[in-house]
């Protein structure tokens, strides 16, 4: 973990390029990048297992360990939209607490009780907010449509 978070200390740039840009290239090289960051995850989330094999319920419906991987990898790919360049706590510094918040707290994690599964709610696609019609949009919208002979 403390090497994850030193290796951030500089990726910003490459971090908003992952996440915003790899969709704009061509289907092989994306399938290439999206498969490291897969195996990236799947290396944490496997340790986590190894550290917790508990979290996995006797019914094997609930896998915790990609989800509380998935908590470290927000914690850390979203520093720097907090952290201050010359701030009282760098990469350096935070990384040893960052390992230790998330080692201390998969320690202290309770295991939820195993739940019936139930279906899926999926949530409805985000829609941009239709803007409120402005006067001269009313105007437009009021006035009769010519018609061609």
């Amino acid at each position: 973990i403390t090497s994850l978070v030193r290796a951030y200390a500089g990726a910003q740039h490459a971090h908003r390029v992952l996440t915003e840009d790899v969709r704009f290239l061509e289907p092989a090289a994306r399938a290439r990048v999206l498969d490291k960051e897969r195996g990236v995850v799947r290396g944490f989330a496997s340790a986590v297992a190894v550290l917790r094999p508990d979290l996995q319920t006797a019914d094997h419906q609930t896998h915790l360990a990609k989800p509380l991987t998935m908590l470290l990898f927000g914690m850390v790919n979203w520093m720097f939209t907090w952290m201050k360049p010359g701030g009282a706590l760098d990469h350096e510094a935070i990384a040893p607490l960052v390992a230790d918040l998330f080692i201390g707290g998969l320690g202290a994690l309770r295991a939820p009780p195993s739940q019936p599964r139930t279906q899926a709610i999926v949530a409805p696609a985000r829609r941009r907010p239709t803007p409120a019609p402005t006067p001269v949009s009313r105007k437009i919208r009021s006035q009769p449509k010519e018609t061609s002979a």
